[in-house]
């Protein structure tokens, strides 16, 4: 391994792979509890049921609460409600893709930088799942090849800041899309040209980098919020030659 390739090494902080980091409760938690009070008022009937007579007829045991047969059926209809939601969840739920690489040549590109050859590097996102996404939010961390440690997670505007005073200018470097809460991502192809324009760069720029993460949170239709981190940096090196 040369110097030139030990100057590219990367170490993933975080799990690029999606996932929930908020659930909504209303839609979630609330069928867990109604399965569990009405599995404890089964399970009392049944052990009300099986005590000698003299014992059943003490406190707290005369206390009933649902007859087993009712009892049964109010937990197989909750037990169907929480699966029903869960399978309802996969169906719908986003499933958040990125590519990076040469956008092709029909791709209407923000960026005045050179298409020669395989100069120009596009990250984009797009949906591969069932379901739409809201943007809630999106931060960045990055790190040159000469930081030992890399930035905390911050805002698209002092991310400009940031590399603005590393002498990496907007428009002329890269260009980040800035991407604003609320914005849908409907399910879509993984096409460079389509979905959601990240960031554009060129290969000699993405040279300078050792650490650039994207983290992106989404809200999906049933209140869940998604979780995706883009390790930018963390490619082949041959990707890059």
């Amino acid at each position: 391994m040369n110097a030139t390739t030990r100057a590219f090494e990367v170490e993933e902080l975080d799990s690029p792979i999606q996932r929930i980091v908020i659930r909504q409760k209303r839609f979630s938690l609330t069928p867990q509890i109604a399965v569990g009070l009405s599995g404890l008022t089964v399970c009392w009937e049944i052990v009300r049921q099986n005590l000698p007579p003299e014992v059943a007829k003490a406190w707290p045991w005369r206390l009933e609460l649902l007859d087993l047969q009712s009892g049964t059926t109010v937990l197989t209809v909750f037990l169907a409600i929480l699966f029903t939601r869960m399978q309802y969840a996969e169906t719908i739920r986003p499933a958040i893709g990125w590519t990076f690489g040469i956008p092709p040549s029909r791709a209407n590109l923000p960026l005045p930088a050179k298409r020669n050859g395989r100069d120009l590097l596009a990250v984009n996102v797009f949906n591969g799942g069932g379901g739409r996404a809201v943007l809630l939010s999106v931060q960045y961390r990055f790190a040159l090849t000469h930081e030992e440690h890399p930035s905390n997670w911050i805002l698209h505007g002092e991310l400009m800041r940031m590399l603005g005073a590393r002498e990496l200018k907007a428009g002329k470097d890269f260009h980040f899309s800035h991407m604003r809460p609320g914005s849908p991502l409907m399910p879509g192809q993984s096409e460079l040209d389509k979905g959601a324009f990240v960031l554009l760069t060129t290969r000699a720029v993405m040279r300078k980098f050792r650490i650039l993460d994207i983290k992106l949170r989404f809200r999906d239709s049933l209140g869940d919020v998604h979780e995706r981190i883009l390790p930018c940096r963390y490619v082949i090196d041959s990707e890059l030659e």
